[in-house]
């Protein structure tokens, strides 16, 4: 039995939202939930590398807010993970690991500068990873957005969310065959105004 392109890109949706999830995990048993210190820690070791355009957020706004901050990031990891793990709303899990791996470069300045550097390489590779399954709507297979694709289906932003294509109205369609627009129906009789 052949595997599709999709089942390929579901395993590998499902390999990073484990990965996610041992992330979080870590962090969840380091306190990140229950202070800032981890996280102020963390911070300040990467503080010299930083790229310049996000050191005055770091310093103005994380480190003195270092608990939320903190919070925000071990709650954002656990719930990608679980997201991609399942494919439970995959285009959700995805952008916020895109956006957690976007903050990790920028803070450990490996956004613009030490592309090849080992210890910081897999966050490129998690991002666009996650950036790939944001666009191909990997949980539709192997997840959770297929089998619950009837009740999402009902939704429009859940159906996007759940990576199904975004559905086409009927003027778009009209406009594309016909080159013209749907005529709108006519009133009958005079129209009146408000007073």
């Amino acid at each position: 039995m052949l595997m599709t392109g999709r089942q390929g890109l579901a395993l590998i949706r499902m390999g990073l939202g484990v990965l996610m999830l041992v992330s979080a995990m870590d962090k969840l048993g380091k306190g990140w939930l229950r202070n800032g210190e981890a996280m102020t820690q963390t911070i300040q070791q990467n503080l010299p590398k930083t790229e310049g355009f996000y050191k005055p957020f770091l310093e103005g706004t994380v480190l003195p807010h270092a608990t939320m901050y903190s919070q925000l990031v071990a709650v954002g990891e656990l719930v990608s993970g679980v997201s991609l793990l399942l494919g439970l709303f995959t285009r959700v899990g995805a952008v916020v690991t895109m956006w957690l791996m976007l903050n990790y470069m920028a803070m450990k300045g490996t956004m613009f500068h030490q592309y090849l550097n080992g210890q910081t390489y897999s966050e490129r590779v998690y991002f666009v990873v996650g950036l790939a399954c944001a666009l191909a709507g990997a949980g539709l297979a192997l997840g959770l957005d297929r089998t619950l694709g009837r009740w999402i289906a009902r939704v429009p932003v859940l159906n996007w969310l759940a990576g199904y294509p975004v559905r086409v109205s009927r003027v778009t369609q009209a406009i594309e065959t016909t080159g013209q627009p749907i005529p709108l129906p006519r009133r009958e009789g005079p129209i009146r105004r408000a007073a």
